[in-house]
């Protein structure tokens, strides 16, 4: 019974063996990463990247996407507009306040947008939608 049980018990932890997660040390961080969870290797990617996900309305991923460009990419011309789809995503998914919020973050980080019109239009829907 001994033997059938350490048996089973090897059988199990060898089949654990393939499902370890993929991970990279990196000296200059200090830290371990998952490559999957990086972002592409510059904002345009990154952008079209999460613009996809947006395209056919899987706005939590589109959000996570966005936020990985804003993070990494923080002075990129594609940031003001990350930021702005982040308030289209929240606003999509009946989060109003957030996606003011997010619309507001446009206006403070990246008052050069093109959009800063259109995002005052939208901030004042969102306030009116409120009264």
């Amino acid at each position: 019974m001994k033997r059938i049980i350490l048996s089973l018990l090897i059988i199990f932890f060898l089949s654990l063996q393939p499902a370890q997660a993929y991970w990279i040390w990196t000296p200059k961080t200090g830290k371990w990463i998952n490559p999957k969870t990086l972002p592409k290797d510059n904002p345009k990617e990154q952008f079209a990247y999460a613009k996809e996900f947006f395209d056919i309305n899987k706005y939590e991923d589109a959000k996570r996407e966005f936020r990985k460009l804003l993070k990494a990419y923080p002075k990129s011309a594609e940031a003001a507009e990350s930021q702005y789809y982040l308030g289209l995503a929240e606003e999509r998914q009946g989060k109003l306040y957030e996606a003011y919020q997010a619309y507001q973050l446009v206006i403070d980080k990246y008052p050069f947008s093109e959009r800063i019109q259109e995002i005052i239009e939208l901030e004042y829907k969102i306030a009116e939608r409120f009264m």
